[in-house]
C-alpha cells in the first residue's frame, strides 16, 4: 500500500521542502563562516553563500556582507618586505614600503584567463608608473613568465614565485590581485579580480589612471 502522505503531497509542498533544506544548508554555512578565523576559510565560503543568497532572495544579503566584514584584512597594516625571485630564479628581497613613494603590487599568472583580459588595464598602470607610483608585477608561477612577458610587450622588471611567508603576509590567494602601498609604508588598497564595473572606477580614481577596460 502506498504512503498516504506521499499521495497527498502537492508540488507546492515539495517546493517548500526543498526551500527549507536549502535554507538549513545556508544557515550551516553562515555558522561555519562566522566562526572561521582564517582568511582562506572565509573567502572559500563566500561563493557558496552568494549562491544561497541568490536562491533565497536578497533578504540574506546583509548576513553575507556581515561575514565578509569580519574577515581579517591587510589594509592598514605596514607592508612587509617582498620575498620573491627574479627571472633567473635568484631570491630577491624588495622593500616596497619606501617613505614618500606609493607602490602598486600587481599579482598575475601566465595561465590566468582574467589576467589576460585585464592586460590593457595592466599596461595602463605600467605606462603611468614612474612619477606617480612604482609598479611591481609579480607572477605566482615562474614557468613561462619570460615568454609571456615578451609576448604581451611588457617592459620593466618582473618578479616571480613569492615565498610562502610573503603570500601569507599579503593575502595572495588568486589572480589578478592589486595591492597599493601608501607613502607612509602602509597598505591602503587590496583589490581582487580584473578591473570591471565599480572596481574599474575605484582603481582609476585612486591611482589617477585612465583605464581602457578589458579585452575580449
Amino acid at each position: 500500500m502506498s504512503d498516504p502522505t506521499t499521495q497527498n503531497d502537492s508540488p507546492l509542498a515539495a517546493a517548500w521542502r526543498m526551500r527549507l533544506a536549502l535554507a538549513l544548508s545556508c544557515l550551516l554555512l553562515l555558522s561555519i563562516a562566522v566562526n572561521a578565523v582564517q582568511v582562506v576559510e572565509v573567502r572559500s565560503l563566500t561563493g557558496p553563500l552568494e549562491t544561497c543568497v541568490a536562491a533565497l532572495g536578497s533578504g540574506s544579503a546583509n548576513r553575507v556582507a556581515s561575514v565578509r566584514s569580519r574577515a581579517p584584512t591587510i589594509v592598514g597594516s605596514r607592508a612587509p618586505a617582498l620575498e620573491v625571485k627574479d627571472l633567473a630564479g635568484k631570491p630577491v628581497t624588495l622593500d616596497v614600503a619606501r617613505p614618500g613613494k606609493t607602490a602598486v603590487l600587481y599579482l598575475f599568472s601566465p595561465g590566468c584567463g582574467w589576467c589576460r583580459r585585464n592586460l590593457p588595464n595592466m599596461r595602463a598602470l605600467m605606462t603611468a608608473a614612474g612619477r606617480r607610483f612604482s609598479f611591481v608585477p609579480i607572477s605566482l608561477d615562474a614557468e613561462g613568465v619570460s615568454a609571456y612577458w615578451a609576448r604581451i610587450g611588457a617592459h620593466g622588471v618582473v618578479y616571480t614565485e613569492p615565498s610562502p611567508a610573503t603570500r601569507s603576509a599579503y593575502g595572495f590567494t588568486g589572480t589578478p590581485q592589486t595591492i597599493v602601498i601608501g607613502p607612509d609604508g602602509k597598505i591602503i588598497k587590496d583589490w581582487s579580480g580584473a578591473y570591471t564595473g565599480q572596481l574599474s572606477s575605484e582603481v582609476s580614481s585612486a591611482l589617477g589612471v585612465r583605464l581602457p577596460g578589458l579585452s575580449e
